[in-house]
Formats: C-alpha cells, structure tokens, sequence
C-alpha cells in the first residue's frame, strides 16, 4: 500500500514540474506528441545504452536537470544525476544482476508522459529476484523526449536488506562450505556475538535477521543457506509466526516447504529444529506454542535426518511457568543466561552428531 501511496504523489509531483518546464517559452516542440511512438523509441534507446554502459549515449536521453528518487521505507534521498555516478551504479548492476521489463505503460499527454513498468533484477550467482516498481516522468523538448525523473519502490519482501546485506558480506569473504547455517528471527540475530564460542568446536554460519516467521526462512533459503551448501542447519522461526496470528498447522505446513526445498537440492543435509521459546512478553500464547512445538517434533521423529531440539522446557521454572529472570527487559529476547540454555542443550546435540564432519568444514570455502 505505501508503494502505491508513494508513486501516486511522486508521479502527481513529476507532472507539476513537468509541466512548468514544458510551458517555458522556447523551450519544447509544440506538436502533438499523443502518440508514444517516438517516446518508445528514445525509451529503449536509453535503456540500450545503460545495458550496454554506453553513458554518453545514455546522456542525451537524460533532462540535465534530472533527479533520481530513490525510497528506503518511507525515507527517500533525491540525488543529481552525473555522468560518473550512473557510470558506476551501470558497472555495479550489471556486474551482479541481469534485468528484465514487464507490465509496461506509456502515458503522453502532449509534450509530458509517464512511463510505468517492473524491473526485475536477477541475482547472476545465486538466481534471486528483486522486483522494483518504476515511473518515469518524459519531456519533449524541441525534437527530442528527454527523461525528467524517475522514482522506484521495491516490491520485494521486508527482509530483502538484510539478505543482501548477508551476501554483500559473502562476496567479501566467503563462509565455509560443509559447515551449519543457524538461520531464525531475532533469538538467532541477538546469539550472533557469541554462538561460535558457545557452539566451538562446530563451525557455524549465523544467519538471524529479526522478525522473521517460517515463511521468510523459507523465502531465503536459495539465497543464505543453499549456497553454503552446509551439512546441517538449525531452523530457530515460529515465535513471530504465532504472534501474528498464523496457526500450529500453517507453521507446520511451512516448515514442511522449507524441508522439501532444502532437500531436494541438498539431500544428505541434516536439520534440527529449535523448539519455539515461551517468553513472560508473550506467555499467552504458551498453549499454541506448545501445540506448534508438538506438531513439528512429530514430523521430526518421522525422518532421520531431522532432529527437535527442546530448548523450550529447560526454560520453565519448577512450577512450569517461564523463567523472567533469562530474559531481557523487553521480556522477549534472550540475556546471556539464556543463550547458555540454549547452548547447553544445543551443543551436546551438535557434537554428538556433527563433529565427526569438521575437518571437511575447515577444509572447503565457497569460491
């Protein structure tokens, strides 16, 4: 919704400027420009020219007042286009992704148009997508329709940030090949600090990014696990996904996906699911948890190459009712009096049955 809001008023905005520089005197073709022919034409002329790095070229389809708008939630920064800023954001992209048009419009009205489309921008070394809502605002000015503005809102997912943010730090340095991947919400981001020393000697790849359901894990995985292509993985997600309403069943279901697709590009891989944590913030939803807890621990005991591990029930006191004293004062998050919970129960298990494969972890990277 916010996507629409934001090319509504910046469209609104491209037309009220645009039509200020069109009414200036001596400055555009007084011809009728209804037909989008020509503006086809320089259109793909432009983009021709970005694809192929041919800045000069791509210049003289550019207002010299033209500004790129660029949205981060509900943020935008507004920057001048030069020559050697679009030069190196056209190295950049096509370095790392190939693009693709879909679902486009042409708008003219006289001598001011709109141009609408989807640009879909393929990752080239993992295949993933980032779809982006573009407007172009276009001026004809003597002979020649000119780009004015243009204003993009990424369609992707809430997390798409931090995913790349995850693979910008692998193309810097790569992470092990045949290692396990920690992948889950916040509980897994906040143990980032300290679970390779809690999990030592298991060489761990940590993914957390917060916030994230079961959905979002399944979402990601051919971007921040297939590619490490770990032996094991730890699967922390569930907890936001009951706190948004979603049921036992639906988790279930979707950890089912996630297994399905790990499995069918990494077979031998192992998995081990941590148990979804109560917590005093949202000990309400203690029966569903446990319902949710119960469901998965049946898929797992079903499949060898799964593992449930309980993480919950060391966490309740004497009583049966969750410990505050292991939590934050948000009374969500986990204290270091937590994570060593978690790593008392976890590592056993990890050592037990993935030690044996660590001289292969230390021995490969991803290349």
């Amino acid at each position: 919704m916010k996507y629409q809001f934001h090319n509504s008023i910046m469209v609104a905005l491209f037309l009220v400027f645009a039509a200020m520089l069109t009414a200036s005197a001596g400055q555009t073709d007084n011809s009728d420009s209804d037909d989008p022919a020509e503006l086809k034409k320089a259109f793909n002329l432009a983009r021709n020219a970005w694809l192929s790095a041919d800045i000069e070229t791509y210049f003289t389809f550019i207002h010299p007042s033209s500004k790129y708008v660029s949205y981060s939630g509900y943020t935008g920064a507004i920057k001048v286009k030069n020559k050697e800023d679009v030069r190196q954001d056209a190295q950049n992209q096509h370095q790392r992704w190939s693009e693709q048009i879909d679902n486009m419009t042409f708008i003219c009205q006289d001598k001011t148009a709109i141009v609408t489309y989807n640009l879909i921008r393929t990752n080239k070394s993992n295949g993933s997508e980032v779809r982006l809502k573009t407007s172009e605002v276009w001026i004809r000015v003597d002979e020649n329709w000119l780009r004015l503005h243009d204003h993009s809102s990424d369609l992707t997912w809430r997390f798409e940030n931090a995913i790349r943010a995850f693979e910008r730090t692998d193309d810097k340095t790569a992470p092990p090949l045949n290692a396990v991947v920690v992948i889950g919400s916040s509980s897994i981001r906040g143990w980032r600090k300290m679970i390779h020393e809690d999990l030592a000697p298991i060489t761990i790849i940590p993914r957390g990014f917060g916030g994230s359901t079961m959905n979002d894990a399944f979402h990601c995985v051919n971007r921040i696990v297939i590619p490490y292509q770990p032996r094991a993985i730890v699967v922390y997600e569930g907890d936001n996904d009951l706190a948004r309403g979603y049921s036992s069943k639906q988790i279930k279901a979707t950890f089912v996906n996630f297994i399905d697709r790990v499995h069918r590009q990494l077979p031998e891989s192992r998995i081990y699911f941590l148990s979804i944590k109560p917590s005093p913030k949202r000990w309400k939803l203690w029966p569903q948890i446990q319902e949710t807890n119960g469901l998965i621990a049946e898929i797992c005991q079903k499949h060898p190459q799964l593992t449930y591990v309980d993480i919950a029930t060391p966490m309740l006191d004497a009583g049966g009712v969750v410990r505050k004293d292991i939590f934050t004062n948000d009374n969500l998050h986990l204290n270091r009096e937590g994570y060593v919970i978690w790593r008392n129960v976890l590592k056993p298990i990890l050592i037990d049955r993935e030690l044996a494969f660590e001289s292969k972890a230390d021995s490969l990277s991803m290349k």
